[in-house]
């Protein structure tokens, strides 16, 4: 199982009330380009390996979940790397 919460303007604590759990990675991503069609494709999802825990939430391996591109926008080519679209974690209880 995995879990996960798009980046918002809102608060961690609201923004986690919204959170998804998916079977697989995959499924997440799916869902992710779904949500985004036609601007994006699954290969434009990376998720940063380096993970982080936030206890506030109990999610105990938050990754980022980032996009390379955006529509006609390449965010490698103009930022130098991929931006964070939300966050992810597989080791987390659900609030």
């Amino acid at each position: 199982m995995i879990i996960y919460r798009r980046h918002s303007g809102d608060s961690v604590f609201d923004s986690v009330k919204r959170a998804i759990e998916f079977e697989t990675e995959s499924d997440m991503k799916d869902y992710i380009v779904a949500d985004n069609t036609p601007y994006i494709s699954k290969d434009d999802i990376v998720i940063i390996d380096e993970s982080i825990p936030d206890r506030r939430i109990g999610w105990m391996d938050m990754r980022h979940v980032c996009l390379k591109r955006y529509g006609n926008i390449d965010y490698i080519e103009k930022y130098g790397s991929p931006q964070c679209e939300g966050y992810c974690a597989t080791i987390y209880k659900v609030v």
